[in-house]
């Protein structure tokens, strides 16, 4: 079939696969928007002889260079066939890469744009890069430095040197030059003025315009060549006026990029409707009536029920659009049909900053509290302390007139910054008893210490599934509930995730069936974790997954306890004795000394990994692959000591990316390269679980 297309039909359709845009081509942040792996664009040249045609020329047309071993695979292919030379139209060059640089910019004599890093450490050679300069005559020239503390070892000056002299001898058709400085250090300050003071340039372009940047760029607008400064400004809904100078020289130059230089322009999608015939035109109007009301309550679903603000995927420390209630209800005044459709939607997941507005809001309307599923009050934790407050009545006060109303309620989250009365817990599981499936962050409250409540209040939550248990210590021994009689050991029968963070309950959880307990999380704090795992005793044999955070495991029988358990994950919190019978790994951040080295090395030299015979994974999640040159340097030092251990099998970071051949260091170097605290544990830790398939390897 493809045999049968046109090449330039061809090219078109294999364009987008393989085109880098030139946004991200020139872009000068901090992290490179090339440093994060994905899969080779080179697989595309592989399906069959016409694509490797044409698509040859659209992959070399642009070519980032991060790594030396890059350089060198490119030297090769462009020596081995030098037509591949003539393709280049831009080149990015992230470092120095030594001698070879020299050939590549030899064989390339066609591109015109040119991308050139001065973060380079004295390791690394810009010897190739600073003889092959000469050879090229670039039309755009594109700087990337670090504003802050740029380098001044010997390869960089004499890059900066190199670059000077061809900017003003030998590159007669150079006319733009991006630079990357929001300020100009001393350092910098001679090399920018040298290197705009070529009489091609016609424009110069800075990420910022800054009062304290103006006498600089009053100084560089004398250039009489000059006919624009361009301020890469971010990209915004309003539009923004452009910059100016008192400087009249300078104000005629200033003006914004344009924003497909600074933001990726996305194709418009909007379909626009034919205009109907008929101008009294009704739609649907000879549908019956509950067919249209499905039909636009399900478009409003999706209009307004934003995934984003969905409150299970908001992070606890996010604070939630606060124009996203006006958003909503922009739907809600098209019509009369559309606010009687749509204002379930809007009390769905109800967004405030304040649990006051809402209680208003349901007071006045109770109809409406059937509507909320998730409650979340995180919200007023996240907001500033100083927030002006809208009245005096306390979060309790406001949950207890919201919740009798709310009795579709499946969610409801809090903070353990905020507290929740035994009266508005008692409220809760009236109204919502039936309907809950998770109740979280919440930090319940007694008005007595003497007072002890019945565990029959459970048997109400028929439908929770993950709770979260927090109360006040209590400072007298009177016990915080009854004894447990047979009626309320039926309690709670789906819950399958129970968080304990302080110890009241233990007693009363254990002497409850919970037919559906899988996952316990132990988030200890003080002194009430001796034993804490053997209250759990009846449960044992039904938990799967075991977390407990803050404690130590030396006194804990864990696998007696639970035979069945197929994960367990410790976080520890200062200096434990782990007693080599928990599986616990701490960790202090990378940049230990070279005694902290060369006890990994012995480390994993002795570790026998035959003793895992069913280990297929070996993980650290908070780990990612280094994202220079110079990183990838240093993770080869660290990398050394891990041996051939863990060489076999996929290599992947924490978020599940692979790196390059060329760029991936052993996963050995990304288990060591996070130094563990090496005096709680020897290599013979491990022995013991010969059916583990998996290790996460957690930062402290």
């Amino acid at each position: 079939m493809t045999d049968k297309l046109p090449d330039e039909i061809l090219s078109e359709i294999l364009c987008p696969a393989l085109k880098v845009p030139d946004h991200l081509f020139s872009d000068t942040a901090p992290k490179s928007p090339f440093a994060s792996y994905s899969v080779s664009c080179s697989s595309t040249l592989l399906v069959c002889k016409s694509w490797l045609r044409v698509a040859t020329q659209l992959l070399y047309a642009v070519v980032v260079l991060r790594s030396t071993a890059q350089a060198h695979a490119l030297q090769s292919a462009l020596q081995s066939n030098p037509t591949l030379g003539k393709f280049v139209r831009k080149l990015r060059v992230e470092g120095g890469y030594g001698k070879c640089m020299h050939q590549i910019l030899h064989e390339t004599p066609n591109f015109i744009d040119v991308f050139v890093s001065l973060r380079i450490h004295a390791s690394d050679s810009t010897v190739g890069l600073v003889s092959g300069l000469s050879l090229i005559n670039p039309i755009r020239l594109i700087i990337f430095d670090e504003t802050h503390m740029p380098l001044k070892n010997k390869q960089v000056v004499e890059l900066m040197t190199a670059l000077e002299i061809c900017a003003a001898k030998k590159w007669k058709k150079l006319n733009t030059i991006y630079f990357p400085y929001k300020y100009l250090t001393a350092a910098r300050e001679s090399f920018c003025t040298s290197i705009c003071s070529s009489p091609t340039i016609k424009t110069l372009s800075f990420p910022v315009y800054l009062s304290p940047f103006g006498p600089y760029l009053i100084k560089l607008a004398q250039n009489l060549s000059l006919e624009a400064i361009q301020v890469r400004a971010q990209v915004t809904e309003d539009p923004q006026p452009a910059p100016t100078s008192k400087d009249t020289r300078l104000g005629q130059l200033l003006r914004w990029a344009h924003a497909s230089d600074t933001k990726p322009t996305e194709r418009s999608c909007e379909i626009k409707p034919c205009l109907p015939i008929d101008p009294m035109f009704h739609p649907m109007k000879s549908v019956p009536q509950p067919t249209v009301d499905f039909v636009w309550s399900r478009i409003l679903f999706f209009a307004m029920l934003s995934l984003e603000q969905h409150p299970e995927n908001i992070p606890g420390w996010r604070v939630p659009d606060k124009n996203v209630n006006s958003k909503r209800l922009q739907f809600l005044l098209v019509s009369k049909q559309f606010l009687r459709l749509g204002q379930p939607y809007l009390y769905r997941y109800p967004v405030f900053l304040d649990a006051d507005v809402l209680s208003y809001a349901v007071l006045a309307r109770p109809g409406f509290g059937r509507h909320v599923h998730h409650l979340d009050v995180r919200f007023e934790a996240r907001t500033f302390p100083r927030r002006k407050r809208l009245t005096t009545v306390s979060p309790s006060v406001s949950l207890v007139s919201i919740l009798p109303h709310s009795r579709n309620l499946t969610h409801h989250f809090g903070s353990d910054r905020q507290s929740m009365s035994w009266t508005t817990f008692i409220a809760l599981s009236e109204a919502a008893g039936t309907t809950l499936q998770e109740f979280t962050g919440f930090h319940l409250t007694s008005n007595s210490h003497t007072i002890m409540h019945s565990p029959s209040i459970f048997r109400r939550f028929t439908a929770l599934r993950s709770f979260t248990w927090k109360h006040d210590s209590r400072t007298t021994e009177t016990p915080l509930f009854t004894a447990v009689v047979q009626y309320s050991a039926a309690a709670l029968p789906k819950l399958e995730i129970l968080e304990l963070q302080s110890p009241e309950a233990l007693t009363m959880f254990s002497k409850m069936s919970l037919p559906s307990l899988r996952r316990v999380i132990f988030e200890v704090y003080g002194d009430w974790d001796t034993g804490v795992l053997l209250r759990l005793r009846p449960h044992g044999a039904k938990i799967q997954h075991v977390e407990v955070r803050y404690t130590s495991l030396a006194k804990q029988p864990i696998f007696t306890l639970c035979p069945n358990m197929t994960t367990l994950v410790y976080r520890t919190e200062g200096d434990h004795d782990l007693g080599l019978k928990a599986l616990g790994i701490g960790f202090k951040h990378a940049g230990g000394s070279i005694k902290d080295e060369n006890h990994w090395a012995a480390f994993f030299q002795a570790l026998d990994i035959s003793c895992l015979p069913a280990l297929r994974e070996v993980a650290s999640p908070w780990c990612h692959w280094p994202m220079t040159e110079f990183a990838r340097y240093c993770e080869k030092r660290v990398g050394e000591m891990g041996g051939n251990i863990f060489g076999a099998g996929d290599q992947v970071d924490g978020h599940g990316g692979g790196g390059m051949a060329s760029e991936a260091p052993d996963v050995s170097a990304l288990v060591a390269a996070q130094y563990l605290r090496s005096e709680q544990f020897g290599p013979t830790l491990f022995a013991e679980f010969r059916d583990l398939d998996h290790v996460d390897l957690l930062l402290e």
